[in-house]
């Protein structure tokens, strides 16, 4: 899977309107029809980047792997010196910058 910006040829900080923009650009360059899998490509990064909240989670969570059956338990390290913890502000900070 590629970076949904990236796919969508537009900026990290760019705001729903420039991203819908370059969506609706990319699906008449690549319609379903003709590219199957580029539209799908296309359409996933849109759902990855299209609103405030799928930027945070891709912001703070990275990208998705859809083949992986790893847990969320198994992500965290056992170790507890090798955890890295993050205070709820930090959270509600890094969200609020993602709806500006």
């Amino acid at each position: 899977m590629s970076y949904p910006y990236d796919v969508l040829k537009v900026a990290e900080n760019a705001d729903q309107k420039q991203i819908r923009k370059a969506y609706l650009k990319k699906i008449r360059e690549y319609p379903p029809e003709k590219y199957p899998e580029e539209f799908a490509q296309i359409t996933t990064a849109n759902e990855l980047i299209k609103d405030p909240l799928s930027r945070a989670r891709l912001k703070i969570f990275g990208m998705p792997n859809k083949n992986s059956n790893t847990k969320f338990s198994e992500l965290v390290a056992r170790d507890e010196k090798k955890r890295y913890t993050m205070g709820v502000n930090a959270w509600l900070n890094l969200l609020n910058e993602t709806r500006k």
